[in-house]
């Protein structure tokens, strides 16, 4: 007899760029979808919250070597914009990959001079780059997170 106890459905959820089904595990908060790799964001009863297109290579690094660095210098805001930031991405992202081997493909690099929306530092595409950063993770890989800007 089943009381309940057992797994709960996916639900199904239709990705805005191709407009396939794609089944959304119980707690899931974005899927990606298997046909055109555009990640929706889900929400209460399978809802559509937003739809982030992939960043290009965003998935390509699967090395033992990974790393994300975020410079934002705050372009055409009222804060004061900084001088620095985006050097120190450039840096960072040298020295990653000439001095301790990391590939290309592995450093992910969010400014607020990118012309690519997906490749901006806004809120949600921080948040989508630590989780390829972490995803599939084991003991003795090196992760890098950088942020150079004001807090």
């Amino acid at each position: 007899m089943n009381c309940g106890s057992g797994p709960a459905p996916a639900t199904m959820v239709r990705c805005r760029q191709c407009s396939a089904s794609v089944a959304a595990p119980p707690g899931a908060r974005a899927v990606q979808c298997a046909q055109c790799c555009c990640v929706t964001r889900v929400g209460g009863a399978g809802r559509q919250l937003s739809v982030m297109r992939p960043i290009p290579n965003f998935g390509g690094g699967r090395g033992k070597k990974r790393a994300v660095l975020v410079g934002i210098k705050y372009t055409n805001t009222r804060a004061c914009e900084l001088r620095g930031p985006i050097n120190d991405v450039k840096c960072m992202r040298y020295l990653l990959t000439e001095r301790f081997g990391f590939a290309n493909d592995c450093v992910l690099i969010l400014t607020d001079e990118e012309r690519d929306p997906c490749r901006q530092p806004t809120k949600a595409n921080i948040r989508m780059a630590m989780h390829w950063l972490v995803q599939g993770c084991s003991s003795g890989d090196s992760l890098v997170f950088q942020f150079s800007g004001a807090l």
